[in-house]
């Protein structure tokens, strides 16, 4: 139900370090305007999103990357790090 959850206490992480456009942190439109959260800026150390509810980190680390980033990291070995620490 809508009422259990305090949304105040919901926050998309925006990672500070992307390099991404100010418009991109409206990726995460609300399809239902009854939910709310508060959208802040930080130093990720994984992923470059996440949401947190309560101080907490839920499931939902969120890694961009462009296809020329992603065939990059493949080849290098990041990728397999990464896909390591995000599951």
């Amino acid at each position: 139900r809508e009422d259990d959850i305090s949304l105040n206490k919901l926050t998309l992480l925006i990672d500070n370090r992307k390099k991404t456009k100010k418009h991109n942190q409206f990726l995460f439109v609300k399809n239902n305007q009854k939910v709310q959260y508060q959208m802040e800026n930080a130093s990720l150390n994984l992923g470059d999103f996440l949401w947190v509810y309560e101080n907490k980190v839920l499931d939902y680390i969120i890694e961009r990357k462009k296809a020329d980033d992603l065939a990059a990291s493949i080849l290098d070995g990041r990728y397999k790090d990464q896909k390591y620490r995000l599951h």
